[in-house]
């Protein structure tokens, strides 16, 4: 699952996004919700990104 966290930096690289609307483009990329999710939380626990709860949106911080 490790492979996949560089698709989900991809399409934030250092643009704002929902997670609904990140999971929508690429949802074709994983095998179910589940693993996007445990690959949001490697992110969120390795600092690559944030999650700004004002506007609902994520934040790639590298």
């Amino acid at each position: 699952m490790l492979y996949k966290l560089p698709i989900i930096l991809g399409v934030l690289n250092k643009n704002r996004i929902s997670i609904s609307e990140l999971y929508m483009k690429i949802s074709m990329e994983f095998d179910n919700i589940n693993e996007f999710i445990d690959a949001l939380d490697c992110l969120f626990a390795l600092g690559k990104i944030q999650y700004d709860e004002e506007r609902d949106e994520l934040i790639n911080v590298i």
